[in-house]
């Protein structure tokens, strides 16, 4: 990769996403023994959707209430004045 590919990267994905971005390509080429042309493009055409995939597969794992059933606001869960929990007459 040259260094103006390299800035690039940095441009776009600031340096911790590009060092990961690298890490991920050079861990597959290490694994599989596949070399590229260009390994920019090997980012630019894959690699980036790969630590995209991984970042929302981490944010899932790290929301406490990703794993809780019937997930959504709790106000749609709330008596309405209709369900005759909120009458006039006393406790």
């Amino acid at each position: 990769m040259t260094n103006a590919e390299h800035q690039k990267l940095l441009d776009t994905h600031g340096p911790a996403d590009t060092e990961r971005l690298i890490e991920i390509l050079d861990n597959y080429k290490g694994a599989t023994g596949k070399t590229y042309k260009s390994d920019y493009r090997a980012i630019l055409n894959w690699v980036v959707t790969r630590l995209q995939d991984e970042k929302k597969k981490r944010a899932k794992e790290d929301d406490p209430f990703a794993r809780l059933p019937n997930k959504g606001p709790i106000i749609d869960k709330l008596p309405s004045a209709t369900d005759g929990c909120w009458d006039d007459e006393p406790f």
